[in-house]
């Protein structure tokens, strides 16, 4: 496949279109938000950044609303970011809930109990170890206090059916659900911001590319992926997602030209673009 590369240190960076039903995705998508996005999409007619991809396996890393949105629109491809996704350098996190409201501990319990988890009160340490080792499906963690959500040590994915059902009774209970990173949410609970964590399991990038690979999405909002550098900024003419009288590898020859006359601008990691702090180094193509 021909690509246009940034080839740095840490990683390398390769950009193409890639035909939408050779992507997998790995989480569910919010359909209110697709919808949003499509309309955007549409009325831009442009996309403006790739997704991010595995270059081996084309499982999405990021970027799955995209993906949808396009696919809702008729598009037959679309601007990818491939990647070795075994490279140490692109991490794998976990997206933790914090829970806010009235009478939060007491509401939790009758939850769990309405869809029939068993609840085992435990040290932050011990069940940290539980979580970790799959000996618990999600860790309730309170100031004072932990409780452990067992269902019986399944594999991951039973473990995470088992977090989204818990999740979803939470929300029609009438708690503020949001989600936080690991250190985020213990810091907000600790200063009284959140009234307690929901902690997940941890998870593998094997687990990430098997539910990716059968189309097995995990639940939305459960992987937060790092990387090094990621392109932006690529504005992608509409036309060129929907033309069906050529064939991807002919519009790809097309891209590649367009790419290849712009100039690109290198931001350091930090740098904050069109409102959002990116963390990672960032290429910005930009219009001769």
């Amino acid at each position: 496949m021909e690509s246009y590369r940034i080839k740095e240190s840490d990683v390398c960076l390769e950009i193409a279109l890639i035909d939408l039903d050779r992507l997998h995705i790995h989480e569910e998508v919010i359909p209110e938000v697709v919808d949003q996005l499509a309309e955007s999409i549409v009325k831009d007619k442009v996309l403006r950044n790739p997704v991010m991809v595995d270059k081996n396996s084309l499982v999405v890393l990021d970027g799955m609303h995209r993906v949808a949105a396009l696919r809702k629109i008729g598009c037959r491809r679309m601007p990818v970011c491939l990647v070795d996704y075994n490279n140490p350098t692109i991490g794998l996190f976990e997206w933790y809930r914090t829970l806010k409201g009235d009478r939060v501990e007491q509401r939790v319990t009758e939850s769990a109990r309405t869809l029939g988890l068993k609840l085992k009160k435990s040290k932050y340490d011990e069940g940290m170890k539980a979580l970790e080792a799959g000996l618990a499906d999600a860790l309730l963690i309170m100031r004072d206090s932990c409780v452990q959500v067992m269902n019986g040590g399944q594999d991951v994915k039973s473990a995470f059916a088992v977090v989204k059902k818990l999740e979803n009774q939470l929300i029609t209970s009438g708690l503020n659900v949001g989600y936080e990173t690991a250190s985020d949410a213990e810091k907000q609970l600790k200063t009284g911001k959140v009234d307690m964590v929901f902690a997940i399991p941890p998870i593998k990038k094997s687990d990430v590319l098997k539910q990716g690979i059968r189309d097995e999405p995990f639940p939305h909002k459960v992987t937060r992926h790092t990387v090094p550098a990621r392109p932006l900024e690529l504005d992608v003419p509409f036309d060129m997602l929907k033309d069906d009288k050529l064939t991807t590898a002919e519009v790809n020859r097309k891209f590649l030209d367009m790419l290849n006359s712009r100039s690109v601008r290198r931001v350091p990691a930090g740098s904050v673009i069109e409102g959002r702090r990116y963390d990672e180094e960032v290429f910005l193509f930009n219009e001769h």
